[in-house]
């Protein structure tokens, strides 16, 4: 392979190195000609597209020439139904023909199609509440929203009669949760009992026991209540009672999921919510507010790079007329996308929003299909995944390159811990995985690999340490601990499509190529979910950025101790790598000449290049 490539580069540079071409090759057997790098397919006007957009209804050649021949490809293509033509079997069609919601979204009182028709009077006659809760207002939730303390039907009726009136067991209806089980099984409030009212139904929350009881001798910790059974011993709120049935132990609420949109703080029968640096307690004493104006939500459209600012939903264009801009990330006024110019995939920065922004293409070469960009905003090194090459790279901001990890199946998205000096991606196709290392490479292990099927994009919400992921294959958003407990599915009756995600404050955020829109929900209960953003091509990544995610620490590579790249660790310190041209010197920070690398001298008359074979930059 090498010494065709020396016989290729010598011959283009000598003879025709300006006006070398390697033409396409129109065949329509399903091969992807080599013009092409894996992965991709060849439009008839020259331009390498993914060959998974192949026949998808939707033309991203320039010339339509990917949506042509689709008849001769029924073993070679996925076919993909857009949601212009027809509405899966879990969507609503919306009359005018022109989108579909989740089915989960029909008639639930708030108009999620733009010409409204999702809502009409006397929708809930067309309600399928099968496996779901049927509201007394006759709309329907999901079984898992009845009596968890939040109104989600229309008329509030999945929360009436949660503690009473109930039909029970012994082992659901129990003293320590102030219940009383009656004779017919129902499950009323304790403190309804010996009330001279006949709240069971069947009279066995009444009878002389109720007028017989003594409290003193039942040694209650807190509280007594007679019952006709006897007396019982009873708990102020937020504790709760021993085994022993008269001691009382003080509840941590703290360890309630979701119940504090930050930091906790248990106290005996109380509990107290607070918020990191940087944020503000709300007046509900739960919700945190980032202080420092809004934060900005940027995703790309294949063509363009859009933001949008999440509080007021205003949107604006960052760059437009691109080739195939999939992944981005954004620090403060610095974004980066990947895109494909000149058949070649690169990675672009710009300085500025909007106005008075400049932009450059900072690496060229030795990319094939990037999947994945995160920014680490403490060193500013850029990661990504190439999902073409299967590996993850990293490029200092003066574009030193060099590859971190290797040999992966198929890395689809990638994100960074930078106050702890890890990195977490997502790899694989049917068997996937998300595996976690160091920023410097180092230290590999995977994090998750349990019920994966594809999960395609991840991220961190740092102020509570936990671990996003959309699965695409599954349809579902799932969240852990980082360190590695208390999984938890947050989204799966809605989400359609899933393509990337980001998390800030108590919302989660997704692009989804269902619906090609931007839509969100809160990331702990996966309610509240609302169409931010509709776009006029499929969305791809998304990246959120606020200062108030962004800690300030020390940068230990703010004095340049590396002669290249300068890498975070684990160990809150730095490591030192080298671009692949070189290797590290024994000092651990400087590089020299790498004696395995060989290279190519490239004469022309203007310049000379010099030439490593898998160069990276």
């Amino acid at each position: 392979i090498m010494s065709r490539l020396v016989v290729l580069l010598f011959t283009c540079s000598f003879l025709c190195l300006s006006k070398c071409h390697i033409p396409a090759s129109k065949n329509y057997n399903g091969i992807v000609p080599y013009k092409c790098s894996l992965g991709k397919w060849p439009c008839d006007n020259g331009e390498c597209v993914w060959a998974g957009f192949r026949c998808d209804n939707f033309k991203d050649c320039k010339d339509g020439s990917d949506e042509k021949y689709c008849d001769k490809f029924d073993d070679f293509v996925i076919h993909k139904r857009s949601f212009r033509f027809k509405c899966e079997k879990n969507q609503y069609k919306c009359k005018n023909n022109k989108e579909c919601i989740p089915k989960a979204k029909f008639c639930d009182v708030v108009k999620d199609c733009l010409d409204g028709s999702d809502e009409y009077d006397n929708c809930v006659r067309d309600l399928n509440c099968t496996d779901r809760f049927r509201c007394n207002d006759q709309h329907c939730v999901l079984q898992e929203f009845v009596c968890d303390g939040s109104k989600d039907c229309p008329d509030g009726s999945d929360e009436w009669n949660c503690s009473a009136n109930k039909t029970s067991s012994a082992s659901d209806c129990k003293t320590e949760k102030s219940q009383y089980l009656c004779g017919n099984q129902r499950c009323i409030a304790l403190n309804a009992v010996c009330n001279k009212k006949d709240d069971c139904g069947d009279g066995s929350d009444e009878g002389a026991g109720c007028t017989s009881s003594n409290c003193t001798s039942a040694k209650c910790n807190h509280e007594c209540q007679a019952t006709p059974k006897g007396n019982v011993c009873t708990c102020k709120p937020g504790y709760t009672l021993q085994n022993n049935n008269r001691t009382c132990k003080d509840i941590d609420e703290c360890q309630i999921y979701g119940i504090c949109d930050q930091e906790c703080i248990n106290s005996l029968g109380s509990y107290k919510c607070q918020c990191q640096e940087d944020y503000s307690l709300l007046n509900d004493e739960k919700t945190c507010k980032a202080r420092g104006g809004e934060a900005t939500l940027t995703f790309s459209t294949s063509t363009s790079v859009k933001g949008m600012y999440v509080d007021s939903n205003i949107t604006f264009t960052l760059a437009r007329n691109l080739n195939r801009a999939v992944a981005v990330t954004t620090n403060d006024d610095v974004t980066y996308w990947s895109d494909m110019e000149e058949n070649s995939e690169t990675i672009v920065r710009e300085i500025g929003f909007i106005h008075a922004s400049r932009r450059e293409v900072i690496v060229t070469t030795g990319l094939s299909t990037i999947s994945g960009i995160a920014i680490d905003w403490i060193t500013e090194n850029i990661y990504f995944t190439d999902e073409g090459y299967n590996r993850i790279g990293v490029c200092t901001n003066d574009t030193n390159c060099t590859v971190l990890v290797n040999g992966l199946v198929k890395p689809t998205g990638i994100t960074l811990l930078s106050t702890r000096g890890k990195m977490y991606w997502s790899d694989g196709d049917s068997n996937g995985r998300i595996a976690v290392a160091g920023m410097d490479g180092k230290n590999i292990r995977t994090f998750i690999s349990e019920k994966l099927s594809w999960p395609k994009s991840l991220t961190i919400d740092y102020p509570n340490d936990r671990l996003y992921w959309v699965d695409s294959k599954s349809n579902i958003v799932e969240s852990i601990r980082l360190d590695g407990t208390d999984r938890r599915i947050v989204q799966h009756d809605i989400i359609q499509e899933p393509y990337a995600l980001g998390v800030f404050e108590n919302t989660l955020y997704w692009s989804d190529w269902g619906s090609n829109t931007i839509q969100s929900c809160n990331k702990f209960s996966g309610k509240n979910w609302r169409i931010l953003h509709r776009t006029q091509n499929k969305p791809y990544g998304i990246h959120i950025d606020h200062s108030a995610i962004k800690p300030k620490i020390d940068n230990p590579c703010k004095s340049n101790p590396c002669s290249q790249l300068c890498l975070l660790n684990q160990k809150k310190g730095y490591t030192c790598a080298c671009t692949l041209d070189k290797e590290l010197n024994a000092d651990n920070h400087t590089c020299r000449d790498s004696k395995k690398k060989q290279h190519l001298l490239i004469f022309t008359d203007k310049a000379f290049i010099n030439y490593y074979h898998e160069w990276l930059g």
